[in-house]
């Protein structure tokens, strides 16, 4: 199994979304050794060829459950490198821990929400961070400019949250 795994939201809000296919290419693109795990309402598994297609057309299917993720990541077992691809517009996250734990560890997080002309849920990314060195990137976009804005929690960060509790 591949050490990076790729959660792409698929989903129908993000069909007709130039800004979130050109993004989503541009992050794909620094993991071309990942496993992409396409979501909506269901998951799969899919080739970065499938993707680049998907990408082309601008094409979004089903609704927008992120449940599918914590799904497959239990199944999987997968612990490594979690990149989440989404435009925040989801639900399923408070069911997500009955599959994902919130003591699940992984190497690192890095959660991509692209908005284009809407708010972005950013709590699709809670229940994979919450044990996790992760980043969360936003991007949005309307109809004069793009904007990107970084936030980033080392271990050493959550390291220092569990001295605290203690």
């Amino acid at each position: 199994m591949a050490n990076v795994l790729i959660a792409y939201d698929g989903s129908g809000s993000t069909g007709n979304h130039p800004f979130y296919h050109k993004q989503t290419q541009r992050i794909v693109s620094q993991y071309p050794d990942a496993q992409i795990l396409f979501w909506d309402d269901k998951h799969r598994l899919i080739s970065h060829k499938e993707l680049c297609e998907i990408n082309a057309a601008e094409q979004g299917f089903g609704g927008t459950d992120s449940e599918q993720i914590a799904m497959y990541i239990a199944k999987a077992n997968f612990h490594g490198h979690l990149v989440i691809i989404t435009d925040g517009q989801v639900s399923g996250i408070d069911r997500c821990a009955a599959h994902v734990p919130p003591s699940w560890k992984f190497e690192s997080v890095a959660a991509h929400l692209i908005g284009y002309r809407h708010s972005v849920n950013m709590s699709v990314s809670c229940p994979f961070t919450r044990c996790s060195p992760h980043t969360i990137y936003t991007y949005f976009a309307d109809m004069c400019y793009e904007r990107q804005q970084a936030t980033q929690v080392s271990q050493e960060d959550l390291d220092s949250l569990q001295l605290i509790q203690k």
